[in-house]
């Protein structure tokens, strides 16, 4: 029987402070490189600094690295930021 690849996803924790960001940077770069890795935001309450700057740092390495599910509280973050486009959200951007 084979069953569809599924995709890499690091999922996120709750909060995503710094204490979050070391952690977070090891889980990012023990991605698989051969695949396109998603990051699951969806249960994110509060995001910090650190962790859009791991997260910037590392759309940019990986441009095909995508979000599977964003919280409102991180699309707030990301949107107050206006890190949207950098971080391949760009639905979450203001409109003018």
């Amino acid at each position: 029987m084979n069953l569809p690849h599924s995709l890499p996803e690091l999922v996120l924790p709750a909060h995503c402070g710094t204490a979050a960001a070391s952690e977070l940077k090891s889980r990012l770069l023990a991605l698989p490189d051969t695949d396109a890795p998603r990051i699951d935001a969806g249960a994110v309450e509060t995001v910090g600094q650190a962790v859009l700057q791991l997260l910037l740092a590392a759309r940019a390495e990986r441009p095909a690295l995508a979000f599977s599910s964003v919280s409102p509280a991180f699309a707030g973050s990301v949107q107050s930021c206006a890190l949207g486009d950098a971080l391949g959200l760009q639905a979450l951007e203001p409109q003018a």
